[in-house]
């Protein structure tokens, strides 16, 4: 029976294996996810906390946390939202334990950057729920941003992949930030009740 859930699940997508767990909360949905993803939350923790001790702990501490998370919250790109809260973990860790920490971006943190950390962190928790509310946008208004935004197409271009008019394309990209805005504040509302 474990045998054939196990083959059963690695047919799944992640989001229907999250759906199964919402539904029947089989530990074996975690183990496919782990099985899918700790090689990658691993290396997000080991690039972050520098020990590999402290990495397989973290990884470890991820993925039982699961089990309440997904229970709790709707996660629709799951490996995204996996990074992000990797790496959101590992910066806990090294802020807890006062560590330094070399960033990826251009900072250095040391053991008085705490602010320094906090706004980190504070534009990590900006970027998860960027990637959560993302997908509620209306198609239109979602390919319009990642093509100007994250391609950095032009108005122009943005407009003869799409087929969209300019005035169409600046009318989505208008209302996919006010959309983005909009859900964001109605996210962080959610999340300080």
């Amino acid at each position: 029976m474990l045998l054939n859930r196990r083959t059963y699940l690695r047919k799944l997508s992640d989001e229907d294996i999250i759906s199964l767990y919402k539904e029947k909360q089989w530990t074996s949905c975690i183990d496919e996810l782990y099985q899918r993803y700790a090689h990658m939350v691993f290396g997000v923790c080991m690039k972050y906390v520098k020990q590999i001790e402290n990495a397989e702990d973290l990884t470890l501490s991820l993925f039982a946390s699961l089990t309440e998370k997904l229970l709790q919250h709707q996660v629709q790109h799951f490996k995204s939202w996996l990074y992000v809260s990797a790496r959101n973990s590992s910066l806990m860790f090294l802020r807890a334990n006062k560590k330094n920490v070399e960033l990826k971006d251009d900072d250095i943190l040391y053991d008085d950057g705490d602010q320094r950390l906090d706004e980190k962190l504070e534009k990590d928790e900006l970027i998860e729920s960027l990637i959560m509310v993302f997908e509620e946008l209306k198609q239109e208004q979602r390919i319009c941003i990642q093509l100007f935004y994250l391609q950095k197409k032009s108005y122009e271009e943005v407009a003869n992949i799409t087929s969209y008019s300019m005035k169409e394309v600046k009318s989505h990209l208008q209302n996919g930030r006010r959309n983005l805005k909009l859900l964001l504040e109605k996210r962080k509302e959610g999340h300080e009740k």
